[in-house]
């Protein structure tokens, strides 16, 4: 009998975690993706990911989607337009949260929760596993044990929609126009 990976361990208590609430979790239903052919950061097979109504953030929003246990985007606007960052810590590939304050002091749970959650306006995410901090508009840790800024990902718009393709990392600067 082989013993589990951390990783193994960590999606195994988020799963527990989302069966306490409740909430019924089937992997591969907290967005609507397409898997791409390479893998790519943390693991993670390259996807595209469609995030409904995406297009109607307000200037300062962002939103996080769960793919599933392991893959997740975060989609912010600014008065740039859209922009995509992972929502997959670059310290330990934990899946962070969306902040609901400047502080981190809140939470926008993403355990519990399979599609958007948010919209938050802090600008900010945490990864719960060990609590790094990152600024959205740069994808730059604010605090570690992080040292590595979450990758930006190309964003185009589908009328209301936003897609997000994983496999293509832009500049952190790249915005869609809204």
């Amino acid at each position: 009998m082989r013993a589990l990976t951390r990783r193994e361990t960590l999606q195994g208590l988020a799963a527990a975690c989302v069966a306490c609430d409740g909430a019924a979790q089937v992997p591969g239903t907290c967005a609507t993706a397409s898997t791409g052919t390479a893998p790519g950061y943390c693991l993670v097979e390259p996807v595209l990911v469609r995030v409904d109504a995406g297009a109607l953030l307000a200037e300062g929003e962002a939103v996080l989607v769960r793919v599933d246990d392991q893959t997740g985007v975060i989609v912010a606007r600014d008065a740039q337009g859209y922009f995509a960052r992972s929502a997959v810590c670059t310290h330990a590939c934990c899946l962070v949260t969306l902040c609901d304050d400047d502080t981190c002091t809140g939470l926008l749970s993403a355990l519990a929760a399979c599609g958007p959650v948010g919209p938050s306006t802090s600008g900010r995410a945490l990864c719960p596993c060990h609590g790094s901090e990152f600024d959205l508009a740069t994808g730059a840790p604010q605090t570690g044990p992080a040292t590595v800024d979450l990758p930006a990902y190309e964003v185009s718009v589908d009328g209301t929609d936003l897609v997000v393709d994983t496999a293509r990392v832009v500049a952190v600067a790249a915005r869609t126009a809204a």
